[in-house]
Order: structure tokens, then sequence, then C-alpha cells
């Protein structure tokens, strides 16, 4: 008698509830020219005003390639290496590569169709007609590239190139490496 007297209950309670309350209501249009929304996505890079928001560092001081098993037959591996020095006191040098996204810069993510007219940036069609792209509007960053100024070519039978023959000397003087996008730059993507 209590499971009953449970049963009873329950399907008492949910009789209760009104289920108009789940139903959808119809919207009108002119409900529907109130409604706004914003489109796309905007992504900031937070960080601090004087380290940034985001710092990639890179480093590198020598390159190797080896043939651990030599030529085959009865000779033992060997090396060719490439190891950054300064050219104007002979020490070991790294090579160096920096991104830095500044703070509070932003990345915009949107999405768009063209129409019958192509997209155009600084009257040159990027998108064609008729077509789905992906803008990825790209956040303020700075690149910087300190190269070691001299490349010891080396053949050696280890990767380090020590007591190897040096082969050369590659020399570069005056390199400047920079990446700039101008206001309002953006990436453009689409399928073809």
């Amino acid at each position: 008698m209590k499971k009953i007297t449970k049963l009873l209950a329950i399907a008492t309670v949910v009789a209760m509830i009104p289920f108009t309350a789940f139903s959808m209501d119809v919207i009108s249009d002119n409900e529907m020219e109130q409604i706004t929304g914003q489109s796309g996505v905007t992504i900031v890079f937070a960080g601090n005003a004087s380290q940034g928001a985001l710092s990639i560092d890179v480093g590198l001081r020598g390159l190797a390639w080896g043939d651990t098993d030599g030529t085959g037959g009865d000779t033992d591996a060997g090396y060719f290496t490439m190891n950054g020095y300064n050219s104007t006191n002979g020490q070991p040098m790294t090579t160096t590569l920096s991104i830095k996204i500044a703070h509070l810069s932003t990345m915009t993510l949107d999405v768009g169709t063209t129409g019958t007219a192509a997209l155009q940036v600084d009257s040159t069609d990027v998108v064609p007609t008729n077509t789905s792209f992906l803008r990825l509007g790209v956040p303020d960053l700075t690149l910087e590239v300190n190269m070691a100024d001299e490349g010891k070519l080396v053949l050696a039978d280890n990767s380090s190139g020590t007591n190897g023959k040096e082969l050369g000397t590659l020399s570069l003087t005056d390199l400047s490496v920079g990446l700039t996008f101008p206001e309002n730059s953006a990436l453009y993507i689409y399928a073809h």
C-alpha cells in the first residue's frame, strides 16, 4: 500500500506542473527586429605592459648532420657541423629568435560569405565572389633575430665538431629581419 501511495503522490506532483512552461512561443518579425547580437570572436592577449602578453624565444648555437654508420664497410661515423661564433672575439655565439605579442593586443576571428562582388583589400580581390571565408585579424607583435656573425662549417667524427677539419666559414653581416603587420592587417582563409 505504501508503494501505491508514493506513486500517487509522484503522479499528483507531476500533474501539478504546468506543461505550458515547456512550450515555445512564436516570435513575430517585429520582435525579431529588436534582437541584436555580435558576430565573430575577439581574443585579447593580456599580460603586462613591460613584458607583453606572450613571448616565444628560440636559441640555436650549432647544427649537425651525421651518418652514424659512415659509408659502410670499415668507415666510422661522420658529421657535418655548423657552429655560430662572434667574428670579433671568436667566442661561441647563439642565434636567437624572439617573438613577442604586445599586452592587450587583440586577435579577431570572423566568418563571412561574399556576395556577387569579391572582397577587396586595397583595390585587390582577396576573396572571390560567392565564397565563405575566415578572416583572422592579427595581434600586435614584434619579431627580433640576433644571428651569429659566423658559422664555422666542420667535418668531424662527432656532432659537436671537435677534433674536426674546418671546411669553411659562412659569414652573415648586417642581417636584418623584420615582421610588421600594418594597422587592420588580416589573414583571409577560404576553400577553393
